[in-house]
């Protein structure tokens, strides 16, 4: 699964994006509205679903 990341903090966006690589998701990160609108534009079959990492 493929995962999009819009984040506009350095630090939370850095720790989410590390703690979903570690269990393995493929994580993309974009920090604007706008930048999430093109991602989601892309053919890389992002999800909208809530998920709970096992990263602690």
């Amino acid at each position: 699964m493929r995962i999009l990341i819009v984040e506009d903090d350095k630090i939370i966006g850095d720790g989410l994006v590390q703690c979903l690589l570690m269990d393995n998701y493929a994580v993309d990160w974009v920090e604007t509205k706008e930048s999430a609108e093109t991602a989601f534009s892309l053919p890389l079959n992002y999800r909208l679903k809530k998920m709970m990492s096992t990263c602690s």
